[in-house]
């Protein structure tokens, strides 16, 4: 059965098409274990969340006007294990080199899952690591993935009732971009952002280097001081907010400080968007 696309996917399908670089639409995580793991009941419990949703399952196939539509097929994808020697010092730096031939292959959008899970079985602990297109995780996220997917596996080690997943599926999607309600307030949010930026100073960067944006990241950690990250804590509580925006917030501050430039402007490049 096919189903249109939402205006976000329809974008990422038509950049991943025309650009011939669909690899950088490639995201990926890696979650480690307290310890080891089950393989059976890891693949029971994707299994579960698999068929509980239509939206990870999903191809974008398009006919000979290239109109794309989304095609569900049902066939949960197999995790597969890699056996490691020793456990990893720097899972970060070691995720991000094992990662990087798989995340530098396209996948190829009308035939392939949109999603892959390994499993690096290290003597004393275990690594799950998850390579998908953003297609299939955009409104979706790994956070709610992720949560589904614990709560499967949780219940299947404790011989506990699998739990009622509302993942919902892509034909409810579609109903709801279509409806009144969404429509009004994408006209109302189209309209405030091209007023703010109406409105917004010429963009100045503060990198004086360039480099392509196919060009590998370096993804870096900090963790903060106890004392620090109360700190945060605190204030975050105190105005209401999450941490993440109070750093945010300290990072525009410094930046203020530092370049006495009081309209800052920090983007996110991610998927060819900021």
């Amino acid at each position: 059965m096919l189903s249109p696309l939402t205006d976000s996917q329809h974008a990422m399908w038509l950049l991943h098409t025309i650009s011939g670089r669909g690899q950088l639409f490639n995201v990926a995580e890696c979650i480690a274990f307290h310890g080891k793991v089950s393989v059976s009941f890891l693949q029971q419990a994707l299994e579960h969340v698999w068929h509980s949703t239509d939206t990870l399952s999903n191809r974008y196939v398009h006919d000979e006007l290239y109109q794309p539509h989304v095609q569900a097929h049902h066939n949960c994808p197999t995790i597969s294990v890699e056996y490691l020697q020793t456990t990893p010092k720097d899972i970060v730096s070691f995720s991000q080199h094992w990662l990087s031939d798989k995340l530098s292959s396209s996948f190829d959008l009308s035939n392939d899952t949109l999603i892959q899970f390994y499993l690096l079985r290290a003597p004393e602990q275990d690594y799950l690591v998850i390579v998908a297109h953003h297609l299939i995780l955009d409104g979706y996220g790994f956070g709610l993935f992720m949560q589904s997917f614990s709560q499967s596996y949780t219940a299947i080690a404790k011989q506990q009732a699998l739990p009622q997943l509302n993942l919902g599926q892509h034909s409810t999607l579609i109903e709801y971009y279509s409806s009144d309600r969404f429509q009004s307030k994408k006209a109302n949010a189209k309209n405030a952002l091209n007023s703010w930026l109406d409105k917004a100073p010429e963009a100045f960067s503060f990198s004086q280097s360039k480099a392509d944006i196919n060009h590998i990241n370096s993804r870096q950690s900090h963790s903060f001081e106890s004392i620090a990250w109360n700190t945060i804590c605190s204030a975050a509580k105190h105005v209401k907010t999450s941490p993440s925006e109070i750093i945010i917030a300290a990072i525009a501050a410094s930046l203020v400080a530092e370049h006495a430039m009081y309209d800052v402007n920090i983007g996110f490049v991610m998927m060819n968007r900021q």
